[in-house]
This record gives C-alpha cells, sequence and structure tokens, in this order.
C-alpha cells in the first residue's frame, strides 16, 4: 500500500491514513466526516466516534481539532471527544443562504464545529482572525481594528450558485476553513483532514502557507481534489 504524502490527495480509507501516522506530530486537525446531513449523499451516514481517539493520538500536545458535526449526533460526539481532549468552544455555523427545504419541520440552516485541544500551549492568532465591529461606536470606543469572531459564525455555505462549487454534495466554503486555519495555526505547520471530500482544507492549507495531508475514500472526490490543488498551483 502506498504512504500518504504530504501536499498530494490520497486515495485511501481514514483508517489507512491514521495508521501511517506517528503520535503526536499533527498540528490541526480539521475533520468534516459523514454525519448524516439529511438528503445530501447516500454515503452520508454516522460513522460514530472511534475515528476521534485515533486523532487524539496523532496530534501534537499543542495541537488542536476542528470537526463539524449535525445536530442528530453532536451530544455522543462531544461526550466522546471530552474524553480525550480539553474543549475550547462550541461553534455554531449558521450558513444563511444553505437551507433544505421541510415541509414539516424547521428548516436546517446550522451545523456545529466542535473545537478541542490537547493541552497548553495552543495555537491562538486572534489578530490573523479579527472582523469588523457592528456598530462605528464600538469601533471609536476600541483601540483595535476589529473583534475576534464569537462562537455563530455567520457565514454562507457553499450553494448551486457559488463561484467555489465542485462536485461534492457537502462541500465547506473555503472562508469557514481560512478562519479556522489562521486562528489555530502557524505558516509551516502540518494539517491533517482525514475525510478529504472536496479538499476545500488541502486548498486553504496551500493558499495559506501551511503543509497538509488528507485522502478520501473515493477516487472521484480525489481527482476532483487535485483539479482544484492543479488550478491554484498554475498546473492548468
Amino acid at each position: 500500500m502506498l504512504k500518504p504524502k504530504v501536499g498530494e490527495p490520497f486515495c485511501m480509507d481514514y483508517l489507512d491514513l491514521f495508521s501511517h501516522l506517528r503520535d503526536e506530530t499533527i498540528d490541526l486537525i480539521i475533520a468534516d466526516p459523514p454525519y448524516g446531513a439529511k438528503g445530501r449523499a447516500k454515503w452520508d451516514q454516522f460513522m460514530g466516534t472511534g475515528w476521534l481517539q485515533e486523532a487524539a493520538r496523532v496530534l501534537k500536545p499543542t495541537g488542536s481539532l476542528y470537526t463539524f458535526m449535525g445536530y442528530s449526533h453532536a451530544p455522543e460526539t462531544a461526550l466522546a471527544l471530552r474524553k480525550l481532549l480539553i474543549e475550547r468552544a462550541w461553534i455554531t455555523w449558521w450558513k444563511r443562504n444553505s437551507a433544505l427545504s421541510q415541509v414539516n419541520n424547521w428548516k436546517s440552516q446550522a451545523e456545529f464545529i466542535f473545537y478541542f485541544v490537547k493541552g497548553k500551549g495552543f495555537t491562538w492568532n486572534r489578530w490573523d482572525i479579527l472582523e469588523p465591529f457592528d456598530t462605528k461606536g464600538g469601533a471609536k470606543d476600541s483601540p483595535y481594528e476589529g473583534k475576534v469572531p464569537g462562537n455563530v459564525w455567520r457565514i454562507p455555505g457553499v450553494n448551486w450558485c457559488s463561484k467555489e462549487r465542485t462536485a461534492h454534495p457537502t462541500q465547506k466554503p473555503l472562508k469557514v476553513i481560512e478562519r479556522i486555519i489562521l486562528a489555530s495555526s502557524n505558516k509551516g505547520d502540518l494539517i491533517l483532514d482525514p475525510f478529504g471530500g472536496s479538499f476545500t482544507t488541502a486548498v486553504a492549507a496551500e493558499n495559506l502557507g501551511r503543509r497538509w495531508i488528507s485522502c478520501d475514500i473515493n477516487p472521484e472526490y480525489v481527482e476532483l481534489g487535485k483539479e482544484r490543488l492543479s488550478q491554484i498551483r498554475g498546473v492548468i
């Protein structure tokens, strides 16, 4: 079996990927595992929380982990994480323009992002993620140029009209991934995404000067990732 390489999308199961990684070698993990986003894709079934043990194993003592999760399995995922890592935040990502129509229920417009760290000394670049103040008065009264985002992120999802849209049904927007990378890693750090999907993490990491390792079990999505990366690398 081929070993995964830094900076190259690999067609591989996530457990195989973890088996190639040594203990405490990853600075930041960004994961978007299948968790049953209703109506999205047949393969998108909740896979349990067993992979989190491997994620905690490969994370550096100063490393951070962010994982996306839907509301149905958020409680059990949070409980599993709390046994392994230190909780920092439970982020609600309000997607605004991404809402599946519901006949007999409230529309789903949000996903959760769990933010955990392994120990002390974790990276936190507050000055790299400042956003404008909500009011002119706030900006006038503060010596800073902006504020650190709260735990509700109002960022549009990737809909069918988005310029960055790919064929992947559960694609995450670059703005969300870039905010995570800027906040919790430094240039040259190694980022792991064990569920590559549309390989947005790889693209964002490449744009921001980080190293990365990522895979997906679907060869079509791996080719999609290679195409996206070729475009930003100027190969095609």
